[in-house]
């Protein structure tokens, strides 16, 4: 897996893994009941003064309890990226009514999900794909991501995707990628 990352919740800052050409600095991941786990040097692989972001949002979220680190984080991720197809009156979701696109789907004569999105379903993506403020109006729990530790937990929306992984940013330090800009 790759390198990823947020930007911070409270300035919009790219959040740089150690392994880039940026220089990291202090994140703190905050959860709404207080809990407070800081990061000096990003990684790049989502863990915050080493707790895995996933793994929390597993917990906030009472997914595999009982589970370890790697089953509660499969447990968030599937529940971050959530992917369903539907026609409108019927819908499949991945993970529970087919694991592969090439699946066979029950009722469908002999049809997979591949066959019905040719045939013109709609790929959707109820929890927002990735996205943690689609999935916070979902009812997912999620932590922010700041630099100011003292701030409030509800003055700052959820941390956006960062476009560059926290790695692969312009030569000339600038995040908005213009054209001018070269890698």
């Amino acid at each position: 897996m790759g390198f990823f990352s947020w930007k911070t919740s409270d300035t919009d800052r790219s959040i740089p893994s150690r392994y880039s050409d940026r220089e990291t600095f202090t994140v703190h991941m905050i959860t709404e009941d207080g809990r407070v786990f800081t990061e000096e040097d990003y990684e790049g692989y989502g863990k915050f003064g080493g707790k895995d972001i996933y793994e929390l949002i597993a917990e906030l979220n009472g997914l595999c309890l009982n589970g370890d680190t790697d089953q509660k984080r499969s447990a968030a991720i599937d529940l971050l990226f959530k992917t369903s197809i539907t026609n409108g009156e019927i819908t499949f979701e991945q993970g529970k009514d087919f694991i592969r696109w090439d699946d066979l789907l029950v009722g469908q004569g002999g049809k997979t999900p591949n066959d019905l999105l040719d045939q013109g379903w709609e790929r959707i993506y109820p929890n927002g794909y990735g996205d943690f403020n689609e999935a916070a109006k979902q009812g997912i729990k999620l932590p922010k991501l700041v630099e100011d530790v003292d701030c409030e937990f509800d003055d700052y929306d959820y941390p956006e995707n960062c476009e560059f992984q926290g790695y692969f940013y312009y030569d000339d330090g600038d995040d908005d990628g213009d054209e001018e800009d070269e890698w």
